[in-house]
């Protein structure tokens, strides 16, 4: 019975550690998780090997991995992952059969890799992730109804997508992207009010927009992203204290922003930026989560790239160019403040090494279209 309470306890660490997690509060989901896995590795000793309880420290082991990568330490964030893979190749050892097993090591697979693109070893993130993928195409090929099967591949896809747009392989970066879209797409139909698939499908037509509008087509992104935002804002409205929702949302802003500027569409621009400025000043972000200010930096420098683009657009009028520039300037200048402040705390993650220099270099741009006088509009 003790055992039990002690179980029950080490449960709820767990699901409070998820809640404050997703509220933005890494340091209390940090605590609440820690205090979960002390609880789960003091009843694991006589356990067996593949038991619920076995399932509960891989889990748990897991659970820090993710909030430790979220916070910049790769290295914890790697070493709990170790300790979850131990525990399921210690289940795996004969047992490969078993569903369970399988979904558990893809898991770790799937962490691992997310982790190797965090720190920039691109080829390594890409062999990790493809472990995860050929084990969960394999549970989905054996149980081709299960929801949750399918949902983990739905992941892998999209894990493939971000290693090879990283690579700069857009073509095979947007395949994967729309494998993962088909998945997420059928799975949010089947049950249109699943939270999950709804976040698993604005995200998708999110990443399949990006690929678009690297590859020119504007208008195909266009409509991936204004899908996102649809979902988001409902989402947002429902939920606003969700971290992982309301940046999902500025995302979606953000990239609508820069794709009408690039189309010319300035005036339509310039009313999502100030919807998309508003809603980051109204979300807060602790200073050591990377993840997320790491997304604002990268959010800043495509505000600031939309900017100069309608700044420097032929049919702009002379007399607005200034403050075009001027606003440019300034979302550069907070990317800026936000890469350094990660570089400062050691949190910075290798394959964003290159964005302070890369944002200083377009400060001096906007600087040099400031001092340069405007040349009235001629007829």
């Amino acid at each position: 019975q003790n055992r039990d309470a002690l179980r029950d306890v080490a449960t709820s660490h767990r699901q409070l550690g998820m809640l404050l997690w997703e509220t933005g509060d890494v340091a209390g989901a940090l605590d609440s998780s820690r205090r979960a896995l002390a609880g789960f590795r003091s009843l694991a000793p006589g356990a067996p090997s593949g038991s619920d309880l076995s399932y509960d420290l891989a889990g748990a082991y897991d659970k820090v991995g993710m909030i430790l990568q979220e916070t910049g330490d790769t290295a914890g964030a790697l070493e709990n992952y170790r300790e979850a893979q131990r525990i399921h190749e210690t289940a795996a050892a004969g047992h490969l059969e078993n569903p369970r097993v399988r979904r558990g090591l893809s898991v770790v697979h799937e962490r691992i890799g997310t982790l190797f693109l965090q720190t920039g070893d691109l080829e390594a993130a890409l062999a990790s992730n493809r472990q995860a993928f050929e084990l969960r195409a394999g549970l989905v090929a054996e149980f081709p109804l299960n929801a949750d099967y399918r949902r983990t591949l739905l992941v892998s896809y999209y894990n493939d997508g971000e290693i090879l747009a990283t690579m700069g392989r857009t073509r095979e970066a947007l395949d994967s992207y729309r494998k993962d879209l088909a998945i997420a797409e059928d799975l949010s139909q089947s049950d249109p009010d699943n939270e999950q698939y709804r976040g698993d499908l604005a995200y998708a037509l999110i990443r399949v927009g990006d690929m678009s509008a690297l590859m020119g087509n504007s208008t195909q992104a266009l409509t991936g992203y204004r899908r996102s935002l649809a979902l988001r804002s409902q989402d947002v409205e429902a939920d606003p204290d969700n971290l992982w929702k309301r940046a999902s949302l500025i995302e979606a802003h953000a990239k609508i922003t820069k794709t009408l500027a690039k189309a010319g569409q300035h005036a339509a621009a310039s009313t999502v930026y100030a919807d998309t400025v508003s809603l980051m000043k109204n979300t807060a972000v602790e200073p050591t989560n990377v993840l997320y200010r790491t997304f604002f930096a990268n959010t800043y420098m495509d505000l600031g790239e939309a900017q100069a683009v309608m700044a420097s657009g032929a049919g702009t009028p002379a007399a607005e160019r200034g403050a075009g520039w001027g606003s440019a300037r300034a979302m550069y200048q907070r990317s800026l403040e936000l890469w350094r402040d990660l570089r400062d705390r050691g949190i910075l993650d290798s394959v964003d090494a290159n964005k302070i220099d890369v944002v200083a270099g377009e400060i001096a741009r906007c600087d040099q279209m400031l001092r340069t006088k405007p040349r009235a509009d001629t007829k």
